[in-house]
This record gives structure tokens, sequence and C-alpha cells, in this order.
């Protein structure tokens, strides 16, 4: 049975003028252009997308025709779980629930309107072809079984909010650092309703984003909240013969200790808050990390 869904109207003024606000200012950013124009222009991504992401190059986009669709779009065409609705109503404004809440809508809200861009590039391709459609480019690796998703294709065009499908990695599934997640929060809500800050996303990986996840573990630790994102593997989890410091960056704090306790064995200058610095860091591990066995409850030197 589905889940009852209503539009922005059982908000109140304030969490509807919010959202309006946030989602204006993401549609508007350059990633949101050129990701819609990427689907627009018969399903292929622009040269830049295409190598970041698959390293070859194709077609530019239709960005005319994008900012066009977002004059004419009007929020109260959304539909949204009455529950997401509700939690977010009964939040308030200046607090992280609050924030959280905000985002998870936005969230649907990108995938509802990236399905409604796709349906119209699919019945411009079915006018021109009739039975036929072109194959696509649009898509990230790590979701293509398009049984699994609610609208089918359309679904898999929105990417995780970091998850990245980037071809240089990480592969990894990591939250946003304390910096990065009010930078966001800064560029939706910020005071200056004409002078947003520069848009944060996409938001990259750096060796700052702690707790990562394989991505194999994602359902068992409740990563996504939809559960049709994912299915759960039937098979045991691989073992990888590389590990990369990308998408585990302990693995670099490891070598780094190792390294460091080398040279004061060899009588060289160590600082030992260097090494205290690297366990903290460490710690910063998930049940996911190929180093948890190791280190997580690492002592100090």
């Amino acid at each position: 049975m589905s889940e009852e869904r209503s539009d922005l109207s059982v908000l109140d003024s304030e969490h509807a003028d919010v959202f309006n606000l946030a989602l204006g200012r993401l549609l508007s950013s350059d990633v949101a252009e050129a990701t819609l124009s990427n689907i627009l222009d018969y399903g292929l991504p622009t040269t830049d997308a295409w190598r970041e992401f698959h390293s070859h190059g194709v077609r530019t986009p239709y960005l005319k025709r994008v900012r066009s669709f977002r004059r004419q779009f009007n929020p109260l065409q959304l539909s949204f779980p009455i529950t997401l609705l509700s939690a977010f109503d009964r939040t308030h404004r200046g607090t992280k629930h609050f924030e959280l809440r905000l985002i998870e809508l936005l969230g649907v809200a990108d995938q509802e309107i990236v399905h409604r861009v796709h349906q119209e590039w699919r019945h411009q391709q079915l006018r021109k072809t009739e039975d036929y459609l072109p194959p696509t480019a649009f898509w990230v690796r790590w979701y293509t079984n398009v049984e699994q998703y609610l609208n089918g294709v359309a679904d898999m065009c929105r990417d995780l909010f970091l998850h990245a499908g980037y071809i240089r990695g990480p592969t990894t599934i990591f939250p946003p650092t304390p910096a990065q997640f009010p930078s966001l929060i800064d560029y939706l809500l910020g005071s200056e309703p004409g002078a947003p800050s520069t848009c944060p996303i996409p938001i990259r990986a750096t060796t700052e984003n702690r707790w990562r996840y394989d991505p194999w573990d994602s359902m068992s630790y409740n990563i996504f909240r939809d559960r049709h994102e994912r299915k759960a593997p039937i098979r045991r989890k691989p073992h990888r013969c590389v590990v990369s410091g990308g998408d585990w960056p302990e693995v670099g704090d490891e070598h780094l200790v190792t390294l460091l306790q080398w040279e004061a064995s060899q009588g060289m200058p160590v600082d030992p808050a260097d090494i205290d610095a690297a366990y903290e860091r460490m710690r910063q591990i998930t049940p996911s990390s190929p180093l948890w066995q190791r280190w997580r409850d690492p002592g100090p030197l």
C-alpha cells in the first residue's frame, strides 16, 4: 500500500517559504542547471560531467530550456509523503533537526523534478521515433537496477547525496564535515536573498570526511532513507586486495604512524603530538572500515 502524499499547502507559511527559498537557490545553481541539461539533451551528460564520471565527451546541454522550465515551475506541483511534510512542519528553524528535515524534503523534490524532466525527454524521443529510446549515458554505476526504483529509470538520475560516482573516487559513502554542512545551509538559507554564498555542491570527500561506509554494507547500517535505494547483497562481501586511502582516510593515518615510529626508532626527531593526532583520527572509523578489527580502539603509543 502506497504512502499518503500531499503538496506544500499543508505546511505553515514559514516552513513553506523556507522550502521555496532553498529549492529556488538549489535549482538556480550551476550544478542543477548542468544536471537537468544533461537529461534534456537526449539524456546525455555534458562533456565535463561525462569525463568526470566516465572519462569521455559528448554533447552540450540545453540551458535555455532548463531556465525556462525553472521560471515556469511551481513548487506546489510537487508531492511528498505526508509523514515527511508533517515531520518538517514540527521542527523549529535554527535547529539541526530543522535543517536535516529540509534537506530530506529537498532530496525528495529533486528526485521528482528529475523524474519530470526525464519524462519530458522520453516523450520527446518517442514522438520522434515512436517505439525506440536512444541509449543514455546519464547513469551512476552504483544505481543501475531499474526495477527497484519507484519511478524506474528516472529515479536513477539522482546520485545519492554524499555518495559520489566520480571515476577517480572515492567509492565509499561519507558524511559532510562540520564545515561543509553549515556551508550548504548558508547557501540554501542565507540572509541575503539576492546574493547567496557560493554553491558548495557537489560536496567532495577529502581526508577530513571521516566515518566512511562501504556501499556493500550500506543496507546493514540504515544509510539510505528509502529502502528501495539499494538491494541488500546476497553474496559475501568480496575481499579487496587493494585498500585506498582515498576511500579510507584511516589507511593514510596508519601508514603515517608506522612511518613516524620508524623515524623515531632511527633517532630522527618526531613530535609525539603528530602520532597522537593520527591515533585520534583513526578512532573515527566505522565497522565497515577495513581497519576496524585493528584500530576500533587504538591506544596511545
